[in-house]
């Protein structure tokens, strides 16, 4: 079995990968080396800290995962936090790199290569830092290669249905200091285009940037809602922090699907 025939590539970066579904993977092109020029002052986050909120759920849950960081570290230094709904859909290491294709076909835990690779955050983010917009890239597996629905971001594509959106619209983000607590705003998929370096999210939806314009923004928030799969009342606004999980679209190349998430809280790690 050609296992390269049944796992979806993710995009990276700017420049987003060849994602040839059934014809095979090609490898994601190399992404830019310097960071975007336009430059965004955006507030410090609003301290929640004085109250736990029951969208997180079990603190018990977020002591256990802030040991599996720690003990994930041990075994993988670019381990940097853990991705995890708080309804089980997604619980995963994030790793970070110094590229976005490492990740891409590699075993986090073994530095192996692995066809359906580990989720990571672009290696221009810093989870240290307080950047506007946060993107994690996790492969979608092929439902006629794996029956196992949990690998990597596959479990995305259940968000594109409007009935598993309530049971889902919260999201955390552990680091090793903190809890950040995200909505999910908007499920859609991203048109490309074809240049002769790959593909790139088409003009208008240029959702990869890690700031943005107040005008850019509004303009990207705008263009997602005249194609997203559903209303979910959740307005993303200047001065906002998101998170964008990307993953690929079975049979479907030439697009990606988009999870815009808006940051609401940060809260501290749970004490034993």
């Amino acid at each position: 079995m050609n296992i390269k025939k049944l796992i979806l590539p993710l995009a990276a970066m700017l420049l987003l990968s060849g994602c040839s579904g059934c014809k095979g993977a090609e490898e994601p092109v190399k992404s830019p080396d310097t960071t975007p020029q336009t430059v965004v002052v955006t507030p410090e986050p609003v301290d929640t800290s004085d109250t736990w909120p029951e969208e997180l759920g079990d603190p018990q849950v977020y002591k256990d995962l802030y040991k599996q960081i720690k003990e994930s570290k041990e075994i993988n230094q670019d381990v940097v936090g853990w991705i995890y709904f708080p309804s089980g859909l997604v619980s995963q290491p994030v790793l970070h790199g110094t590229d976005n294709a490492f990740y891409l076909r590699h075993d986090w835990k073994t530095g192996q290569p692995l066809e359906w690779g580990s989720i990571y955050a672009d290696f221009r983010n810093n989870i240290s830092n307080n950047d506007m917009n946060t993107i994690l890239y996790g492969n979608y597996v092929y439902k006629s290669y794996s029956s196992d629905r949990t690998l990597v971001f596959t479990p995305l594509a259940e968000l594109r249905e409007e009935k598993n959106y309530e049971p889902n619209k919260y999201v955390t983000l552990i680091t090793e200091t903190e809890i950040r607590l995200y909505e999910l705003a908007h499920v859609f998929d991203c048109p490309t285009v074809y240049i002769s370096a790959g593909q790139v999210p088409a003009e208008g939806f240029e959702f990869n940037e890690l700031t943005f314009t107040d005008e850019k923004l509004v303009s990207l928030i705008n263009n997602i809602k005249g194609i997203e799969f559903y209303h979910t009342g959740v307005e993303i606004e200047p001065g906002d922090r998101m998170l964008m999980m990307q993953t690929c679209v079975e049979f479907h190349t030439e697009v990606r699907q988009i999870n815009v998430c808006r940051e609401i809280g940060r809260y501290p790690i749970p004490e034993e």
